[in-house]
């Protein structure tokens, strides 16, 4: 059996301290420097199922006690093979995919409440002339040799020393790289065949070498053995322990074995050893950290029909956001206002002010709507018009606060509430927010119409960061209208590249796209905050009876809080009064809590077995007898389709910026999209897998699978529901 002292490894990342390189299995655990906060890690198990992927706790110790701050799955296959914390939680930062170092999860940055940040290739960080200093040995990638790591505060940046004295630095606020040279990066020059051949074979695919897999089956093992190994699952071989598979392993080949075949094996069993289980204890004693999912927790109702392994949650549902969701409380009624609002606050510089005086300042369009439609889709004879100048005009001022504010933290405006209760809570924001948006692409349009082209794609690249922002508010109302926004600015923009053509600098717009890129709040946050405005509506629905000291619905209290109003149900009043008046009040927010925790569920699920599970839910929904449930809970696919639609189109403008930038750099288009890797611009939110790109002479044809999630060669659906959704070339339009 392997001893205690082998199987629980622990690291601490201190500020600018050398991290050991020699990892023979993953590391459990770091610390930040003052202590104060520990990350956890559960390595992932390749070939398993999803619930064994790698996960993360971040405990945060406070006045000797530890709870937990965060909990989610990382982007790592087996494990990151080093981490930082900084002292305040706010950050952590993985490096490398253990035990190869990795091209793939070479940085990643994740927030506060656990929420990913950035997500960089190794690509993105190196620069042409530190490829010298890489190693490949096999198929591992050697550059985090010595790597010493820290925090800075003033600037605020993350620190990582390069064994060849060269400084990594991310902008904390920003979430770029602080480059050297201006505009040097890892994409433009000089990288090594094989570090492209690692980018497109995947991280956990094939990492033993081609003569080891050939000694493997000249010593007898089995070919589901050697796929197993080679796919980085050593889970199912015959033996009860690392050592005695090792042993097994060595006897067959009549040789020492390779270290990573070593290390491969060791980190497997060391999850199936009892022991191991030490990493999800404290350390000091004391039980599983609070808040650990438990895998035999009841499913709903909704998600009977499923199959257990699509609905194993990789994080816990109420604690999403990084700590637990209050439970409402009829007694003493909880102020979710106030907990929803801490969710905007920024650290620093905020792009409130701006934003507010933006919407506050904004003066909407007074003539016909069509034609300002027709300005914004960039119509001669609309943005000639006297009415669309002069709107423009007088929200000059308005424009520049919005530009400007594009440029700090937002996540969301305070909600305001008359009565203090959430679902009452006022968006008048939103309108002007999008109503700038329309009035900032016309004025681009305009810019372009008069050969200021630079000054016009500047306006649309803004145009879409406001909609990124805008959807980093805390209600699902404001990530819808920040995708429309950002449909606006993305339409502009495409329809700029198919105008200009050759004409325009690719390279620089593209650098300039990804530095104004701004992560937008996942659906999964948003689900939470959907979650404790029910809550708070049970709250206030029900009323404690003096009698029995119990909460029940009352007429009185009905009247209070019009459910009826809020839900815009048409069921009789009186049938739907006296549904109310039986309601339970454990069993009203134990279901609520049911279904939220199946639309998270789903949410983390590719996106066509998304749709499937969504639909079995919403059928779920209209066979509730509890008419609370029946007419406030949302309906969510519709909003992930628009969001995976959005994705789809912002993601394809930037691609499309990078495949002309390439063509433009190299005289030539690219062969396929795996010149960029696994960059997030690559991905086709449908699928989870690569964008369609087909070579057509001396163009190309882009495309999204769309919704069905088939490739129907693409045929164009402007949808993107029954068809393709095609990105490029630029479609015609029915105005």
């Amino acid at each position: 059996m392997i001893s205690r002292s082998i199987l629980i490894v622990l690291a601490a990342s201190w500020f600018l301290t050398p991290v050991s390189h020699a990892q023979r299995r993953p590391a459990r655990e770091f610390k930040s420097e003052n202590e104060e906060f520990i990350l956890r890690i559960k390595p992932g198990r390749p070939g398993r199922r999803a619930n064994s992927a790698c996960s993360a706790t971040l405990m945060h110790r406070e006045r000797g006690a530890k709870r937990t701050r965060w909990q989610r799955p990382l982007v790592n296959q087996i494990a990151p093979m080093h981490a930082a914390v900084r002292d305040d939680g706010r950050f952590v930062v993985t490096l490398g995919e253990f035990p190869y170092g990795g091209v793939h999860n070479a940085l990643v940055i994740y927030g506060n409440k656990g929420q990913l940040l950035r997500h960089f290739l190794l690509t993105d960080l190196l620069e042409s002339e530190d490829w010298q200093h890489v190693e490949r040995k096999g198929k591992r990638i050697k550059w985090l040799d010595h790597v010493k790591l820290g925090f800075e505060s003033h600037p605020d940046h993350f620190v990582a020393k390069l064994k060849w004295d060269r400084e990594l630095r991310v902008d904390l606020k920003t979430l770029q790289i602080v480059r050297n040279r201006d505009g040097a990066k890892a994409a433009d020059t000089g990288i090594p065949p094989e570090i492209l051949a690692a980018l497109s074979e995947g991280e956990a695919a094939l990492f033993l070498d081609e003569d080891v897999l050939e000694l493997l089956s000249e010593a007898g093992l089995s070919e589901e053995d050697i796929a197993l190994l080679a796919s980085g699952d050593v889970s199912r071989i015959a033996a009860e322990n690392a050592d005695e598979a090792l042993e097994e392993i060595r006897e067959s080949l009549g040789e020492e074995l390779p270290e990573q075949l070593v290390d491969l094996i060791e980190s497997a069993y060391a999850e199936q050893d009892p022991l191991a289980a030490d990493h999800d204890m404290d350390i000091e004693g004391g039980d599983a950290p609070e808040g650990q999912f438990d895998p035999d927790a009841q499913r709903s109702p909704a998600d009977m029909d499923a199959p257990a392994e699509a609905y194993e949650p990789q994080t816990l549902a109420g604690s999403i956001l990084g700590e637990d969701l209050p439970a409402p409380n009829v007694e003493t009624p909880t102020d979710y206002l106030a907990w929803i609002n801490s969710f905007a606050e920024t650290e620093g510089p905020s792009a409130v002010p701006y934003y507010q005086a933006a919407a506050d300042n904004y003066i909407d369009f007074e003539g016909d709507a069509e034609l300002r439609s027709a300005a914004v889709r960039g119509d001669p004879d609309a943005l000639n018009a006297p009415e669309v100048q002069e709107w423009l005009d007088v929200n000059r001022a308005a424009i520049a606060d919005f530009r400007d504010g594009n440029q700090f933290e937002y996540n969301g405006l305070e909600l305001q509430s008359e009565n203090g209760d959430l679902i009452g809570a006022l968006l008048p924001h939103l309108s002007n927010y999008r109503g700038l948006t329309h009035a900032l692409v016309t004025d681009g349009r305009r810019m372009l119409a008069d050969g200021d082209t630079a000054g016009a794609l500047d306006a649309y690249v803004d145009a879409i960061t406001a909609g990124q922002q805008a959807a980093r508010g805390q209600t699902l109302i404001d990530s819808l209208v920040g995708i429309s926004m950002q449909a606006v600015g993305t339409d502009a923009l495409l329809d700029a590249f198919d105008s200009a053509g050759d004409d325009l600098d690719y390279t620089q717009l593209a650098a300039r796209m990804e530095q104004a890129h701004r992560p937008t709040r996942p659906l999964t946050e948003l689900v939470q905050f959907e979650r404790s405005m029910f809550m708070d509506a049970v709250q206030r629905v029900f009323e404690m009876d003096p009698a029995t000291g119990e909460p029940v619905v009352t007429r009185e209290s009905l009247e209070r809080f019009d459910i009826r109003s809020f839900s815009g149900s048409s069921e009789p009043q009186a049938d739907m009064t006296e549904q109310f008046l039986k309601l339970d009040f454990d069993q009203t927010r134990q279901a609520a809590d049911e279904f939220y925790d199946s639309v998270t569920r789903a949410l983390e699920l590719p996106f066509p077995r998304q749709s499937e599970v969504f639909a079995e839910i919403e059928k779920g929904i209209e066979t509730y007898s509890n008419p609370m449930l029946r007419v406030m809970l949302p309906s969510l696919s519709r909003a992930s389709f628009l969001t995976a639609r959005g994705q789809s189109a912002q993601r394809g403008a930037e691609l499309v910026a990078n495949i002309k930038a390439y063509q433009q750099q190299f005289g030539e288009l690219p062969e396929s999209l795996e010149a960029f890797g696994d960059r997030d611009f690559t991905i086709d939110p449908f699928t989870g897998g690569r964008f369609r790109y087909i070579r057509d002479g001396d163009g190309f044809r882009l495309y999204s699978t769309g919704g069905n999630g088939i490739d129907d060669g693409g045929v164009h659906d402007p949808r993107g529901e029954e068809n393709d959704y095609v990105i490029w070339p630029r479609q015609k339009r029915d105005d």
